[in-house]
């Protein structure tokens, strides 16, 4: 039988993909006639509960750099902090001035890394002379839309081209 169980503070959970935990407990059944004498062993279950315990008491607050301020689990909730992201106080991305960095180079396409869901993606300008636009390079970039959809003829509902629509500044 296998639990799942979410270890960690939240904002870690929400800047991870891989933020819980599987576990796999074992029940041993006594393979007899008499269903009566069916017996399930939680020992696993109480192990795996203890371990969880440990780390969210262990883990309560946040460190980190990019952050102003660090957020103590026990007095913030999740719309609190979702009000307070750097995310939502982008508020919507028409034509704003972001700063990302480079991430892949591929022919004459950089794909920018801005924080979105996906990459922006933008031709490397032929004015950029001796700039290069390297891989790592900070860039500021003007975000358009943070995902790109598109309707295809046939297609009953939108797809998205996973990537973002942005120009370099």
């Amino acid at each position: 039988m296998l639990r799942r169980y979410c270890t960690g503070n939240l904002m870690q959970l929400m800047r991870s993909s891989i933020g819980c935990r599987w576990f796999a407990l074992s029940t041993s059944m006594n393979n007899s006639n008499d269903s009566s004498n069916n017996t399930i062993d939680n020992s696993s279950y109480k192990e795996s509960f203890e371990m969880k315990d440990s780390n969210d008491s262990s883990n309560n607050t946040i460190d980190n750099s990019s952050y102003k301020e660090s957020f103590e689990m026990k007095d913030s909730n999740f719309e609190n902090m979702l009000r307070h992201s750097k995310f939502i106080g982008i508020g919507k991305p028409g034509k704003k001035k972001v700063t990302g960095h480079i991430k892949h180079v591929v022919g004459d396409d950089l794909y920018v890394d801005f924080g979105g869901k996906f990459y922006g993606v933008v031709k490397r300008p032929s004015y950029a002379g001796d700039r290069g636009y390297k891989l790592g390079d900070s860039v500021t970039i003007r975000l358009r839309d943070t995902e790109v959809t598109g309707h295809f003829i046939g297609q009953s509902r939108h797809m998205t081209l996973c990537e973002a629509d942005i120009s370099l500044t």
